[in-house]
């Protein structure tokens, strides 16, 4: 009797052993691996290139997209929209254009991130967070540039959207906002084994 329960203990331990073992290629590290990656952003966003409030459009010509997708984030009360003529200097002298200014309103600055850009900073309008519903499948882990990673495919959703991000006018002016608050959004990422278990490869990058 002492025999078995000696086995049991045992066996007991190597099971929970295998359970918390953090460094195993396995779908249930690599769905907490790349969903502690997606916490760190900040949903689903709609880039305006502004860099400031307010700021004017020109109804027409080379900003017209620019124009558009700043009337749709007013239709849906992030900003507030006001009918101006603008002075525009070519190379047949100044002209009187049609255009708008755009101001933040106070719904507007509760879903408003301002990032560093390129050419300067940059403001979107973001919501919702990710959540992995499942990893479909990975690659073999392998050494590859000095580190040990796989290839992971997985599906995802955003939870708590806000109304405004599914007006169909707000979709229309920013496609890629349509595509990625899908029920269902299919995922890829590259993980890479470290000392504390897998980790995104950007968060590699970054130091975890």
């Amino acid at each position: 009797m002492k025999l078995k329960i000696v086995i049991l203990g045992v066996s007991a331990v190597v099971a929970l052993t295998g359970c918390g073992n953090s460094k195993e290629a396995s779908k249930g590290n690599f769905k907490a691996a790349v969903q502690a990656h997606l916490d760190k952003k900040q949903g689903v966003c709609t880039v305006i290139a502004e860099k400031d409030f307010p700021f004017s459009v020109e109804k027409e010509g080379f900003l017209r997209d620019r124009y558009a997708q700043a009337s749709a984030l007013a239709e849906a009360g992030l900003l507030t929209k006001t009918d101006i003529t603008m002075t525009v200097t070519g190379l047949g002298g100044n002209q009187q254009i049609p255009g708008a200014e755009f101001n933040l309103t106070e719904e507007g600055k509760k879903f408003r991130l301002t990032e560093a850009g390129v050419l300067g900073p940059t403001n979107s309008f973001c919501t919702g967070k990710f959540k992995v519903s499942e990893v479909k499948n990975y690659t073999e882990p392998s050494d590859q540039m000095g580190v040990k990673m796989s290839r992971v495919n997985y599906v995802s959703s955003v939870e708590d959207v806000a109304d405004w991000a599914k007006l169909p006018g707000v979709q229309k002016a920013f496609p890629r906002l349509a595509s990625e608050i899908k029920p269902q959004v299919e995922g890829q990422a590259v993980l890479i084994l470290t000392s504390e278990g897998w980790i995104h490869e950007k968060d590699f990058r970054k130091g975890g």
